[in-house]
Order: C-alpha cells, then sequence, then structure tokens
C-alpha cells in the first residue's frame, strides 16, 4: 500500500495478486521457450508456412468420388 497510497487495501491487494501471476506465467512461458516446445523463432516458421500455402494442391489423390 506504501508504492500506492491512494489505493483501498483490497485493490492494492488485487493489484499485487495479479503482478504476482503475471509474473508466474511469463517464468513458465520462458521455461517452455528454452525447451523447445515454444519455438521463438517465428518468422522462419512463417516463412515456411507461407511457402507451403502458395504451392498449388493437387486434387483427388486417386479417391473416388
Amino acid at each position: 500500500m506504501r508504492s500506492e497510497p491512494n489505493v483501498s487495501r483490497s485493490e492494492a491487494v488485487r493489484r499485487a495478486v495479479k503482478g504476482h501471476l503475471s509474473k508466474k506465467r511469463v517464468d513458465e512461458f520462458m521455461k517452455l521457450a528454452g525447451s523447445r516446445l515454444v519455438d521463438l523463432d517465428w518468422r522462419e516458421m512463417e516463412r515456411i508456412e507461407m511457402d507451403e500455402a502458395a504451392r498449388p494442391r493437387r486434387r483427388g489423390h486417386g479417391r473416388a468420388r
């Protein structure tokens, strides 16, 4: 409450909890980023997806209609 003097006690607690949870989510995300489950090089992935989308698709694949 000292850092935000014009805020009620319940609002100060609410903000503190929200800040704590936000930091915790960022920490968990960064752990995932180091585990290769999250790819921080999104530009390369976007380029690959755009290249694949630009290729003409073959139809049919021998299926009966």
